[in-house]
């Protein structure tokens, strides 16, 4: 079972994947979805967006961080696992 981090994580590199930036990662901006998963509201502030780290990465997979992933990416990762374990790679 994936942990609620790792769903929310990879619904944010999903966006990313096919080229936006949701722009207000907030926890009041993550729902639940029917059938228990979670789901990204308020698509106010996103934005086209070229992540070349997440397009890299197969769907439904975690990209490694490197330095090129975009800031967006890389702080949800910081907040979602800060002092916790790192996500499998």
């Amino acid at each position: 079972m994936i942990s609620c981090r790792s769903q929310v994580y990879n619904l944010v590199q999903d966006l990313h994947r096919i080229g936006i930036v949701h722009g207000d990662l907030e926890p009041r901006n993550i729902g639940r979805a029917r059938g228990g998963g979670f789901c990204l509201i308020d698509f106010s502030e996103s934005r086209r967006h070229n992540c070349k780290e997440s397009k890299a990465s197969e769907p439904g997979t975690q990209a490694t961080p490197t330095q090129n992933q975009c800031s967006e990416l890389q702080a949800l990762r910081n907040y979602l696992w800060k002092q916790q374990p790192q996500p499998p790679s």
